[in-house]
């Protein structure tokens, strides 16, 4: 068996890479999947009801003594002086680890696990693995003329390496006013304060974990943020454009390895260390639909 742990305190969208990339791994190598700490998926810091919104299968719940091995994924630190996490710490850049393919059974995995290349050879699987509930879906910000601003707020405001500033989300809004002149806009966030000082008279929402996901999911126009919340995307969607930093958490630069980023994405903005922008063209959009 392979299997990853879930940890208090861990946001939702790091759940989420952890138990997508463990279980392609485990099917990878023909073992059977199972996870620790299953009563955690769900991000109870935050939300104390779980995932239920998907019918998600997290493997065998299991116990640390039900693994023989731990493997750590091996990360790869860029130090630069743009602020004091990444000087002193580091950059961790979620390379994709080699020697994961070469674990044996009985092993549970830890890390970010945040590189395309554990799971984008699964993205038909995972639409499947990521099911919404019928009666929790919605589309109700799924129009012709709307775009969705993923804010991200929280524990990011303050922190100057985190937090996209103003300029990012009027960039991102003249972007698309281009491709389309009647765009409106709708913020789904997880702090409305800050969202509403940052974007007055923009309408701001912040529902449940379960309609905050699906109005992400849902869009047909997504500004994102630099959170991992709204990396997956199960649903079939019709997305024309994507603007997107490459920073999703504390520390990381992006779910995509460089090498693969520096061939699909096209600057369109100043570069700053975890703030530089981009627009993700739709023939990328076309090849994988779960962003």
């Amino acid at each position: 068996m392979v299997g990853t742990e879930f940890f208090h305190g861990q946001g939702f969208g790091n759940q989420l890479f952890c138990y997508i990339s463990s279980r392609c791994i485990a099917a990878d190598l023909k073992y059977q999947f199972g996870t620790i700490g299953q009563t955690l998926f769900g991000a109870p810091r935050w939300n104390d009801k779980g995932v239920y919104f998907m019918d998600i299968y997290l493997g065998s719940d299991c116990k640390k003594e039900d693994f023989e091995y731990v493997y750590n994924e091996v990360d790869t630190r860029y130090f630069n002086d743009s602020c004091k996490h990444d000087k002193v710490i580091g950059c961790n850049v979620s390379l994709y680890d080699h020697g994961i393919l070469e674990i044996k059974d009985s092993t549970i995995v830890l890390g970010n696990l945040q590189s395309e290349k554990y799971f984008g050879h699964h993205k038909i699987e995972i639409k499947d693995w990521l099911k919404i509930k019928p009666e929790y879906d919605s589309y109700e910000f799924y129009q012709d003329n709307l775009c969705v601003i993923n804010f991200r707020g929280g524990e990011y405001t303050g922190l100057k390496e985190l937090f996209l500033d103003k300029v990012y989300w009027t960039h991102g809004m003249k972007n698309m006013k281009k491709i389309n002149p009647n765009m409106e806009f709708v913020v789904i966030t997880d702090d409305l304060l800050t969202a509403k000082r940052m974007l007055p008279g923009i309408p701001a929402y912040h529902f449940d974990l379960a309609k905050d996901y699906v109005s992400i999911k849902n869009a047909k126009y997504l500004l994102l943020s630099n959170s991992s919340f709204a990396f997956f995307r199960p649903g079939q969607v019709t997305l024309l454009n994507l603007l997107l930093p490459p920073s999703i958490g504390l520390g990381t630069m992006s779910p995509l390895d460089i090498g693969l980023r520096d061939k699909i994405f096209i600057k369109t903005g100043t570069i700053r260390t975890k703030k530089v922008y981009y627009i993700l063209q739709t023939s990328v959009q076309k090849n994988w639909t779960m962003l």
